[in-house]
């Protein structure tokens, strides 16, 4: 194609499916096609490709293999947009912000970045009592029991009294278990989980009032010192166990001693409280600040990973004292993925009348072919399409709108006056 036609395509994408604020268009696919010039070939022929691909999905189980029971969450629509996303169940009767949740649901779910969080209210729940909330909550998101019963189950709140041990440093645990503080300024030191885990979400907060600028945050996937995932953040300091001249934030994997680099910015902290959220399964993870995913990898982006470990989880600090960590809850987590934007075969040709082109100038004119989808009516669709008819004939002979599938069409126009693009 060349250079022309492809802005040809640009600005007639733009006339077509940007004008439009009641109903929102993408754009899926387009053909192109320069050669046809005769009559009898200006239709759509049979094998025009569509993208509409594979819909991404996840199965969460949330009793950590006490019983079989799976709830099947799939994305509404197809698309790879829809992977990565992670969904967990919390045991708790406060949000993530720490206010209480006032809800008439046994299940509260509220977003926050790429997560979806449920919350249980009532300390004990059933599996449908989490699908009913997917459902009804307003998200690209559907759910069903794909195995197993609807039965109770209940999820704990974690304590740091419980279990929780530490690697070098001095942590004051609070009375109730909810928060720690580190306060030794000195080499990197760790308070980790009594067990190993994967598939889970963590949430907790953080905190320095220190008046220094080095590194605090979490680890996740403990094997032991020479073999774990660190997420670092630091504010400008460089004292950290990586080494050399560190970013401010990085996700880091230690594998037999050595780092490798799995993302990266230079955010530092500052002197306040953040809200973190790590989604951890084997294939994937995710760092989610105040409700902002800022780091979101996955095993496919590097040949050298096959799968992220099982092991503990808990918090990193090296020459930060005065943090405070705490308000921590875990539940199982699942992650979408498999969403894809396969080719299939239309047979939108049924629907077209023969467009016919007068036309043979081959530089200056072209057949196009346009997929979109949409997200109101047909009828709606077409009746917005109307509205922009006078600037599409400006450099159209001819043009016309099939349906598809439902909720998706596709356009032909043959194009005559490109001399001025």
């Amino acid at each position: 194609m060349k250079l022309k036609h492809i802005l040809l395509f640009v600005v007639l994408a733009l006339i077509f499916f940007s004008l439009f604020g009641s109903c929102s268009i993408e754009l899926e696919q387009y053909e192109d096609e320069t050669t046809r010039r005769e009559p009898s070939d200006c239709t759509l022929v049979d094998d025009t490709k569509i993208k509409q691909g594979s819909k991404a999905s996840a199965n969460l189980i949330i009793d950590n293999g006490t019983d079989n029971t799976t709830i099947f969450i799939g994305a509404l629509n197809s698309g790879i947009a829809y992977n990565g996303y992670t969904f967990s169940v919390l045991g708790s009767t406060v949000d993530f912000s720490g206010n209480a949740l006032t809800t008439s649901n046994p299940v509260d779910i509220q977003r926050s970045g790429s997560a979806y969080k449920m919350y249980v209210l009532s300390g004990v729940v059933t599996h449908q009592d989490v699908v009913n909330e997917i459902n009804n909550f307003q998200t690209d998101f559907s759910a069903r029991i794909s195995s197993g019963t609807s039965d109770n189950f209940s999820v704990p709140v974690e304590n740091l009294n419980s279990g929780w041990t530490s690697q070098g440093g001095t942590w004051n645990i609070s009375v109730d278990g909810k928060t720690v503080d580190q306060v030794v300024n000195g080499v990197a030191v760790y308070f980790l989980s009594p067990d190993n885990r994967t598939d889970y979400l963590l949430t907790s907060t953080i905190q320095s009032t220190d008046s220094d600028n080095d590194d605090m945050g979490y680890a996740i996937g403990w094997v032991d010192n020479e073999n774990y995932i660190l997420f670092r953040w630091d504010r400008g300091g460089n004292q950290t166990p990586i080494g050399g001249n560190p970013p401010a934030r990085s996700l880091e994997y230690r594998q037999s001693g050595v780092f490798t680099r799995l993302a990266s910015d230079e955010v530092n902290w500052a002197y306040q409280q953040y809200n973190v959220s790590i989604g951890y399964t084997s294939e994937n993870i995710q760092i989610i600040i105040d409700n902002s995913t800022i780091f979101n990898v996955s095993t496919s982006q590097f040949s050298s990973i096959s799968s992220f470990p099982t092991g503990k989880f808990g918090f990193y600090n090296m020459s930060q004292g005065g943090v405070t960590y705490g308000n921590v809850e875990t539940g199982k987590a699942t992650t979408t993925s498999g969403g894809t934007a396969d080719e299939m075969i239309s047979t939108a040709s049924k629907g077209f009348n023969q467009i016919e082109s007068p036309y043979s100038d081959q530089e200056n004119s072209m057949n196009i072919c346009i997929g979109t989808k949409f997200d109101c009516s047909y009828e709606e669709f077409t009746a917005m399409l109307a509205e922009v008819g006078d600037d599409v004939r400006r450099c159209t002979s001819a043009w016309e709108v099939t349906k598809l599938i439902d909720k998706t069409a596709v356009g032909l126009m043959n194009m005559t006056n490109m001399k001025g693009l």
